[in-house]
């Protein structure tokens, strides 16, 4: 999620040459440091315009590249790819409201696209011992045999993980692979990991701004290699979670069922 840590516009491009109204300028600013200096919740700081743009841990690192700099830009995230990002100019995909039929189900040569929801779900989340789980549910009842409840078994036990698991089984469970395959999700994550991010991880071979090694890089990975065996690449459509939405509903069920599993 992302949390913008920019000051007003009337502070943001404060040259500090003592004028009156930059003095009140600078109080707006200055208010808006305490407030930043307070937050917990950020994982990394991405700073756009500054001495030196890039990504910080630390709000004490990104305060350095901005206080004081004229029209400097820049906010707190909670997690560092949304940092990236930020710096790299692609704002975080905003969140669309989907309605009941699903747009752009006619891929390419008029052939119409099948459409699957997945989801991730984790129980106990911060506790001691969490359990993840995905669901994929297929918008076709002809497709219904396909639906999955599964526990997300190895790795980390994360929200993050479980939907990026959930994909990759409905890439590999796809039934017509000579046929589109529209992928519904609530994951921004998911979708900016796919679309957005892996290039630039790629070429810094799996590293961060930060210089850290990519969460979730085999998961990735692996959807990457199964995209590879579709005559069209998956599309991927993002919905509001917990709206009401007949298939994201249904995928959220299978995701809850499959974290409760306890077995093999």
């Amino acid at each position: 999620m992302e949390v913008c840590l920019s000051a007003p516009p009337q502070a943001r491009s404060v040259d500090h040459n003592g004028s009156a109204s930059n003095i009140r300028a600078s109080a707006t600013y200055a208010l808006a440091w305490s407030a930043m200096a307070k937050r917990k919740a950020f994982v990394a700081y991405g700073v756009r315009v500054g001495r030196h743009p890039g990504v910080y841990s630390t709000w004490d690192q990104c305060k350095a590249q901005v206080e004081g700099y004229a029209r400097a830009q820049f906010k707190g995230f909670a997690t560092t790819e949304e940092a990236e990002a930020y710096v790299q100019g692609h704002s975080p995909a905003k969140k669309q409201r989907v309605d009941a039929a699903i747009p752009n189900t006619q891929g390419i040569d008029g052939r119409a696209a099948i459409i699957v929801y997945t989801d991730g779900s984790t129980l106990g989340n911060g506790r001691d011992h969490p359990s993840a789980g995905y669901g994929v549910y297929w918008a076709d009842p002809a497709h219904h045999y396909l639906n999955r409840a599964e526990r997300l078994w190895q790795g980390e036990q994360t929200n993050n993980r479980a939907e990026l698991m959930a994909i990759l089984t409905a890439i590999k469970l796809h039934p017509d692979k000579s046929r589109p395959l529209q992928i519904c999700t609530d994951s921004l994550y998911a979708i900016q990991c796919l679309q957005t991010w892996m290039p630039k991880w790629k070429e810094r071979g799996w590293k961060t701004l930060l210089n850290q090694d990519v969460k979730n890089r085999d998961l990735l990975e692996s959807i990457e290699a199964a995209m590879n065996t579709c005559r069209y690449r998956p599309s991927f459509t993002h919905i509001r979670g917990h709206a009401g939405h007949h298939g994201n509903e249904m995928a959220d069920q299978l995701a809850n069922q499959g974290a409760r599993i306890t077995h093999t």
